[in-house]
């Protein structure tokens, strides 16, 4: 399971008062599950930048789990040296045969490409922390240069099309 960054309690105005709060935490889709803990004691602020050291867990809550771990995520298009071309990057889990079909309208998609797939290690990090806690999997790497471009896009995998 992730972990997730951590909030202080005291974002919570009630937790001193009522012994009892919420917090709000954006969730992002890491593929993987997530599980959320409370943990008291253990902050040090002796230093610049506080840390934990040896926090107590009080309560866990249970896996939160997203519906699609290898659905596309964080897509970038830029443009190349050439005005016909762009090129769309993206993450997924472990997909296979990614392929971006595009076209001029929604229901019209006359390109396609497949794209270049890659990925790093912890192995190919430079040290710690990236080599030990702090490591998180990359996942799947894509690449696609799409020649004669529109502004419409739609990805494809596994017969699943997103827009």
């Amino acid at each position: 399971a992730t972990v997730i960054p951590s909030q202080y309690a005291s974002h919570s105005p009630s937790h001193l008062k009522e012994g009892r709060g919420s917090l709000l935490l954006r969730l992002v889709n890491m593929r993987d599950d997530v599980i959320i803990g409370f943990f008291r004691k253990g902050l040090n602020t002796s230093q610049e930048v506080a840390t934990f050291q040896d926090p107590v867990p009080v309560a866990v809550t249970e896996k939160v789990r997203f519906r699609n771990w290898n659905e596309p995520l964080q897509g970038h298009l830029a443009l190349t040296r050439d005005p016909t071309e762009m090129i769309l990057v993206w993450v997924t889990r472990n997909s296979s045969n990614p392929e971006v079909k595009w076209g001029t309208e929604s229901g019209n998609l006359t390109s396609s490409k497949e794209a270049n797939s890659s990925t790093y290690t912890a192995q190919n990090m430079c040290g710690p922390p990236a080599t030990d806690f702090g490591y998180r999997d990359a996942g799947m790497l894509h690449q696609v240069t799409m020649d004669k471009s529109t502004v419409l896009l739609h990805l494809w995998r596994r017969h699943v099309w997103l827009e």
